[in-house]
């Protein structure tokens, strides 16, 4: 039968091991954008995306990934827009 003090140690030693695994994965991983391009310039989410993975940001990945259709939507309706204005333009005399 186990002592009490080997009982106290092996309690220990549990505790340590279950508290320190709870904040390690309580961490969260700062993300770095300082390499990322501005959204004004074209492919700027491709290459957000290569630096991102490059870097091992996974939920960065996922958030650009799902950034990207509304990017496209915005870009579809500046096109739109700068096409109407284009047709104005050689409309008139």
């Amino acid at each position: 039968m186990l002592s009490t003090v080997t009982i106290i140690k092996y309690a220990l030693i549990i505790f340590l091991l279950l508290s320190s695994y709870t904040s390690l994965s309580g961490q969260t991983q700062e993300i770095d954008t300082t390499d990322y391009l501005l959204p004004t310039f074209d492919e700027a989410i491709d290459f957000n995306l290569i630096i991102a993975a490059s870097k091992g940001y996974s939920s960065e990945i996922d958030r650009l990934i799902k950034k990207v259709p509304e990017l496209t939507q915005r870009l579809l309706k500046e096109q739109h827009l700068l096409y109407m204005r284009l047709q104005i333009i050689t409309l008139m005399p």
